[in-house]
């Protein structure tokens, strides 16, 4: 009897255990399909940034056409599991659905910070540049961290550009920077790739026009100083 008894329990432990792993996989499978629609907003269908915003609605053919990572059939599905999970209510209009986030569910404060990691990452940059004892005459994201389209593999590009005065290897100015490489790896798990140039390096830059010039031309998001066209001229 105690036997059957401790095999009945052990089951029991097992069949729970099963069921903690399956409610893990949901939360990586809510991350990963919040990441997926991240950039569709149900606000302004057409126009935006992303879905997790107050409930208006956006059709799921939209929804594939305006995120801009995952292919058609991948928005699609992480869309259906949404909806499957009460996450985002679907109603059907004529041959099309209409998707609206469900406020009230349990997951969406969760969810949001993982659709917003970008936003929150530009701010966490500017804050810690903003801290800096020597001031950056500019910087600005670019590159794949800038077009939204990166993954885990990907590396973070920042442009700096020293103050006049500030030498490369000034011991406080390589403490910021390495503080700030370190920081932008403990924040998303991917490297700092840092460009940084001088006033030297910038009228180079400007006569010869190698692609980073470009890149940054169509790309940059400032994080510090002014517009990067008073670098470069007018975007081509």
């Amino acid at each position: 009897m105690s036997t059957r008894r401790a095999l009945a329990r052990r089951r029991r432990r097992d069949r729970e255990r099963l069921v903690e792993r399956r409610a893990d996989l949901d939360v990586v499978g809510f991350a990963a399909d919040a990441f997926a629609v991240a950039d569709l907003d149900i606000d302004r269908p057409g126009l935006g940034e992303q879905v997790f915003r107050p409930a208006e609605r956006i059709a799921g053919r939209d929804g594939a056409r305006l995120a801009s990572r995952g292919s058609e059939a991948g928005i699609r599905k992480a869309l259906a599991r949404l909806t499957s999970h009460g996450i985002i209510g679907a109603q059907e209009a004529g041959r099309a659905l209409l998707y609206t986030l469900n406020r009230d569910h349990l997951a969406v404060p969760a969810l949001e910070v993982l659709a917003n990691m970008r936003t929150e990452l530009e701010r966490r940059l500017s804050e810690e540049i903003e801290s800096w004892s020597l001031q950056p005459d500019y910087v600005s994201i670019f590159g794949s961290a800038a077009r939204a389209d990166g993954d885990t593999s990907s590396d973070i590009d920042l442009f700096v550009v020293r103050q006049d005065g500030v030498e490369e290897e000034d011991p406080v100015w390589r403490e910021q920077l390495d503080g700030l490489t370190d920081d932008t790896f403990r924040w998303t798990g991917n490297h700092l790739a840092l460009s940084e140039v001088g006033t030297r390096e910038l009228r180079r830059l400007r006569r010869e026009r190698p692609p980073i010039v470009e890149d940054l031309c169509n790309e940059a998001l400032t994080r510090a100083g002014r517009d990067v066209q008073r670098f470069f001229g007018d975007r081509k």
